[in-house]
């Protein structure tokens, strides 16, 4: 997908999981920074009109970022921009996408099913997906779970963002970790409600249906503007699925504990 000059911009007009966003710019330099950050799933939208327009503007001094029309940021650090217009895709699109559902958790795939983490940010949900890539998963998010209405994952293999000791984050292809990337929809094999705790080993508890619902609504983006769909979407993942709870530790070993022990399901 290139950008395309027209007028004083160039632009970039995409549609992702059914959301239209255009993209404009009077830095083109700008592109090289931008593209590796925006919906990693994305074809170019042939429709007129966009249900998200972003505007970088330069300046002499800052730099502004406008969300149709509306001043997001103002910065003399394009990395600054960048940064805000992703988180903002990202909210919109779990927002307005109208047939899929957005979790705000990390998901792979093992064996062919996935295994998703709800949570919220800072709870250690990259980290956990970081090291089920190491140990041979394939990855779909370190964000979002997509929900279609029967309950299947789709991908959003962004970047991962994993938190270093300075406080930063590291922005990494799953590749890097040498894992493969999901392509397409599958149904999931557990759902891990976890977080980290200093020398915690995991030794989850089971969850019934009714308990995890309460457990994943709480990351459901879209659950406010449409809740009929979000619940029957979230219903149905998480009724195909074993549902786990409790701390974990170190997240090597526990991705090492989960994925043995869903090898071990399926080969009973």
């Amino acid at each position: 997908m290139i950008p395309f000059t027209s007028g004083s911009w160039t632009k970039m007009q995409f549609e992702t999981y059914g959301v239209r966003i255009e993209i404009r710019t009077d830095a083109p330099e700008l592109w090289d920074l931008l593209t590796p950050m925006l919906p990693p799933i994305r074809e170019a939208s042939t429709l007129c009109g966009s249900d998200r327009i972003y505007t970088f503007r330069r300046g002499s001094a800052h730099h502004r970022l406008h969300a149709n029309g509306r001043l997001l940021l103002e910065s003399a650090d394009w990395d600054d921009l960048i940064e805000r217009l992703e988180n903002d895709i990202q909210i919109f699109l779990g927002d307005r996408s109208p047939n899929m559902v957005y979790l705000h958790a990390g998901a792979v795939a093992w064996q062919g099913r996935a295994i998703v983490v709800p949570g919220t940010s800072y709870s250690g949900k990259s980290t956990l997906v970081a090291a089920l890539l190491r140990a041979g998963a394939t990855y779909y998010s370190d964000e979002y779970a997509v929900l279609d209405a029967g309950g299947r994952v789709h991908p959003y293999p962004r970047l991962l963002s994993l938190r270093q000791p300075a406080g930063k984050s590291l922005r990494q292809a799953a590749a890097e970790l040498g894992a493969a990337t999901g392509r397409t929809a599958i149904a999931p094999a557990v759902f891990l409600f976890t977080t980290f705790k200093t020398q915690a080993s995991w030794a989850p508890r089971a969850l019934d249906v009714s308990q995890a619902i309460l457990e994943t609504v709480r990351h459901c983006v879209p659950i406010r503007r449409k809740p009929g769909a979000s619940l029957d979407a979230i219903t149905r993942a998480l009724s195909q699925a074993a549902l786990l709870a409790g701390p974990r530790g170190e997240a090597d070993a526990t991705a090492q504990a989960v994925l043995q022990r869903l090898s071990s399901a399926r080969a009973a």
